[in-house]
């Protein structure tokens, strides 16, 4: 199962965007992607990603002050598709965000 978006707090993994979204039956969604992966198959999901993580990144953090790593799958363009690589774009997220996100 292919893991897209995570995200982490002290306690280990408290959200990620992988199969059990992307390939998932039509209807609600509360992971990280925000809804946008849901039932939208690997490929489509890949793209997805690719083109919002930043912006899943921000709202979750806006969200969830806990917060303290993201990944985000890195992956390459083929022809044929996208290719996955591990995840391994790590964004470690500054004690200063994290206390402007708190209320």
């Amino acid at each position: 199962m292919s893991t897209l978006i995570a995200a982490y707090s002290r306690e280990g993994k408290t959200a990620c965007c992988d199969a059990r979204c992307y390939d998932a039956q039509p209807g609600e969604c509360h992971c990280i992607c925000g809804g946008e992966n849901h039932a939208q198959g690997k490929a489509k999901a890949l793209a997805n990603t690719h083109r919002s993580a930043r912006r899943w990144m921000d709202t979750w953090l806006a969200q969830h002050a806990e917060t303290i790593v993201l990944e985000v799958m890195g992956f390459f363009e083929l022809e044929n598709g996208y290719e996955l690589e591990p995840l391994s774009e790590k964004c470690l997220v500054p004690a200063s965000q994290r206390a402007r996100n708190q209320p």
